[in-house]
Parts: C-alpha cells; sequence; structure tokens
C-alpha cells in the first residue's frame, strides 16, 4: 500500500503498527468511492495539543483537497477534545510539505538536530480556539459538522484602540479581534484589509486565563512581532477584564499578561489610567547589535532616503539593533529629519547588505524617528519594535543615560502625534533590557457579519 502513497520513499518506520495502536482513536481517512485516498496518523495530547505524525494522499488524488480536508478534519476533532494548538513537523527539504502548511496558516521554526546531530526538521505550529471545557476532553462523532457550525456564519467583532496616544485619534491604530472564528491565513488577511487598519491582531484564549496565541496582519503579509498591536492587544484584554465583573478593588489594579506570537512568549503588562485608557508596558528582552556600517555604505543609504551624506551624523553609526526586528539606525541631523523619505524600490536589497529588515531614520537631539515599508508607500504612524532598538542605541553611543527612560516621538509627519517611552536599564556597554511602555486610547467598537466566504 505504501509506495502509492509514497512512491519510493522508505516510510515503514513511520507507520509501525505502535504508532496505529498510540494514535488509532485520533486518526482520519479519507474514501473515494470506497477506495483510501489519504490518511492522517495524530492524536490529542494530556497538554491540550493536536500533533500530526503523518499525513499522505493517494497519487491518483493529489491536488483535490484530500490533504486539506483530513487536516481541516482533525483539526476540528482535535479542538472538540480540548486542544489549544496543533504541531507537525517536516524534512528542511520538504518545500511541498513547508507551502502546505503555510497555507492553512501554520507557522514554521527549522529546530536543529531535532532527530539527532545534524538532523535538523521544520516544525510547525498552528493556535486552536477551544470553546470547550478545556479540563475534560471529550469525543465527537461529526467533527465535520463541528467546523462547519464553528467556522460559517456567525458574526464577530473587534475593538479599535490607539496606541502611543495621549487622546483618541492620535497615535497609531489597531485592529484587536478577541476570540474570532480559527480562519486560514488567506481569510485573517481579508479580514484585515476589510478593516483597514495599519496593524490587526488576533488573539484566541488558552486554558491559562492570562495567555493568549496571538497573530498579527498588516495589510498585504503576516508580521512575526509587532509593538504598538500587542500593546493595544493588551489595553483591550484588561478592558474585557473590568466589564466582566472586575472587583473595585481589583479595577485599578496592574494586570499581567501573555501574548505567543509564534515560538515567541511576549509578556505585556497593562494598568487602567482612571480616565478610560490604559497605560501598558512590554518587556522586550536585551538588545543585539550590529557591526557599524562603512562610509560607502552611509552615503548610499543617504542618497536612497532622500538625503545627501552630509545630512547624517558623522560621529553616530548606521547599525542594526534588534529586539525582535533588526532595525537599521539612521543618525539624521534635525533639519534634515522632514525631507527624508525612500526614493528607490531597492531598499530593502540595500538594507540586506546590512543585515536588517527595516530601518528607522532617527533624530538623536529632538528623539523623534521616521519608519516607511521598504517600497516606501506607506509611513509607519509609530514603530513600537522600532523604539527600543532606537532608545538602546542612544544609550550605547552615549546620547542618553543608561538606566534611563528615553521618550521618543513619531507621527508628527502624518498629523498623529504619537509619544513612545523606553525604559532601557544596565550599563552603557551592556545593555540588560529595554521595556517599551505607552499609552492607549480606546476609541471604538466593529463587528463583522461572518467570516470570509460565508
Amino acid at each position: 500500500m505504501l509506495p502509492a502513497f509514497w512512491g519510493t520513499r522508505d516510510m515503514r518506520a513511520l507507520h509501525h503498527p505502535m504508532w496505529w495502536r498510540q494514535f488509532a482513536g485520533d486518526a482520519v481517512l479519507a474514501r473515494r468511492d470506497g477506495v483510501l485516498a489519504g490518511y492522517l496518523l495524530g492524536t490529542v495530547t494530556a497538554h491540550h495539543l493536536g500533533y500530526v505524525h503523518i499525513v499522505a494522499t493517494h497519487h491518483e488524488h493529489r491536488g483535490r483537497g484530500v490533504g486539506r480536508l483530513l487536516y481541516e478534519t482533525f483539526l476540528a476533532a482535535a479542538r472538540a477534545s480540548g486542544a489549544v494548538s496543533a504541531e507537525a513537523m517536516t524534512s528542511v527539504v520538504n518545500t511541498g510539505s513547508i507551502a502546505f502548511h503555510r497555507r492553512l496558516g501554520f507557522s514554521d521554526e527549522v529546530v536543529a538536530d531535532y532527530s539527532g546531530p545534524g538532523e535538523d526538521r521544520v516544525s510547525f505550529r498552528l493556535p486552536l480556539l477551544n470553546r470547550q471545557n478545556p479540563g475534560r476532553r471529550r469525543r465527537s462523532g461529526t467533527p465535520r459538522r463541528l467546523r462547519e457550525r464553528f467556522m460559517t456564519g456567525a458574526a464577530f467583532g473587534y475593538r479599535l484602540a490607539d496606541v502611543f496616544a495621549q487622546r483618541r485619534y492620535e497615535g497609531n491604530g489597531v485592529a484587536v479581534f478577541l476570540d474570532p472564528p480559527l480562519l486560514s491565513v488567506t481569510e485573517l488577511q481579508a479580514v484585515t484589509v476589510e478593516v483597514r487598519q495599519f496593524e490587526s491582531a488576533y488573539l484566541w484564549s488558552t486554558p491559562a486565563a492570562a495567555v493568549f496565541e496571538t497573530r498579527i496582519f498588516v495589510v498585504d503579509r503576516e508580521l512575526d512581532f509587532a509593538g504598538h498591536p500587542v500593546l493595544g492587544a493588551a489595553a483591550v484584554l484588561h478592558e474585557r477584564h473590568l466589564v466582566s465583573g472586575a472587583s473595585a478593588e481589583a479595577a485599578g489594579l496592574e494586570m499581567a499578561w501573555i501574548l505567543r506570537l509564534g515560538r515567541r512568549e511576549v509578556a505585556v503588562r497593562s494598568r487602567p489610567d482612571g480616565a478610560g485608557g490604559f497605560e501598558v508596558s512590554m518587556d522586550q528582552g536585551r538588545p543585539e547589535f550590529g557591526e557599524p556600517m562603512p562610509q560607502s555604505y552611509r552615503d548610499r543609504v543617504a542618497r536612497a532616503l532622500s538625503l545627501q551624506p552630509a545630512d547624517l551624523i558623522a560621529d553616530l553609526p548606521l547599525q542594526w539593533v534588534s529586539t525582535g526586528l533588526k532595525y537599521l539606525i539612521v543618525p539624521v541631523k534635525a533639519s534634515r529629519l522632514a525631507d527624508a523619505r525612500i526614493a528607490t524600490a531597492s531598499f530593502g536589497e540595500l538594507l540586506d547588505e546590512a543585515g536588517a529588515i527595516l530601518a528607522y531614520v532617527l533624530d538623536p537631539d529632538g528623539r523623534e524617528g521616521r519608519n516607511w515599508v521598504n517600497d516606501g508607500s506607506v509611513e509607519d504612524i509609530a514603530t513600537g519594535s522600532a523604539s527600543g532598538p532606537a532608545a538602546a542605541y542612544l544609550v550605547r553611543h552615549g546620547r542618553a543615560e543608561p538606566a534611563s527612560t528615553v521618550r521618543l516621538e513619531q507621527g508628527r509627519f502624518l498629523g498623529r502625534p504619537s509619544v513612545m517611552s523606553v525604559e532601557v536599564g544596565g550599563s552603557r556597554d551592556d545593555i540588560s533590557r529595554v521595556v517599551l511602555s505607552g499609552h492607549v486610547c480606546l476609541t471604538g467598537t466593529g463587528s463583522l457579519d461572518g467570516p470570509p466566504g460565508t
């Protein structure tokens, strides 16, 4: 039977009888006209994990959606049994499997020595929304019906938040969805485009009351990490906590949250300001610093930003700094910040030479910055993920004091003034941690009648 599914590959070890004995209760079979078209072998663990051991489609039925159907059926049954996330793995050379899992919405990460020394594997992970009691494992005889009821027709809402704002309609906006339907990457992207905020954050509950599976999208892609959506999400979570009946004594207390972004856990704290808004902080961890770039590279970056080399501050380096995303910090004179803008379509390739992902143009004297997507088409109002690196850069190079709070501004040129506060811990040569803080105003509420395609 195996050659019809796997060709000449020797897959006997993954089909050992012990796997069928252990996982048979959660296995999924697909038949067409009485013939086996595909199968999935997996299980739901006591730790609320839906694990896919192996999945295969008969060579005569490939390209017909059998693999997707197997996964959808298994994931629906796993959710009904209490799973809050799903995982699978493949070899690093299996590009077909990697692309397939990405289309299903899985994040992926290469894990070194997963199967022994030199045997790297790609590990996939997908958050699952669990509406059942996680303490009880339930079986369902109709997982397909469960999925259809869960996925279609139900309206779901979102909260609008302005982050790094002193008042409403300032700062950087984000749409926050709490416990929306479990949607594919394509569907989440469509929802993000529909609400047209610069970024949207999607959070799903887990058995731990303060821990949430999280995904963040901009209008053209998913992000591994972003600052202001995390802070906005924490404020919306805190508001829900208050609305759900927090005692008067607890109403003014600080709350702690964990947002899981892929394999990263981000610690966030929030507290009410007494006037309907929230003060929110996020520990961005220890910053990393890249090597300073040579003068020839500085000159090219200046011109790519519509500046002259003399507009850059001579005694400060161009280098990337990261607390999750590598930003090339470009120090410019205060009088030239307004003139900066990306002037070349190949700006992303220029950043690649430095090992950076994005650029942050910084006036170190006025402590004000600007950031764009790499094609220059959109300027960001307030870049939380760049604020920590920028503040660490100022401390490292003597433009701010160690163990202090650095106040950064952004968004002036877009009419959305934003203020970011960054606490930089440690010494100038050994910065131990960066904590980003900002004020969040909750601005409005919206609702969608149903997921895309319903």
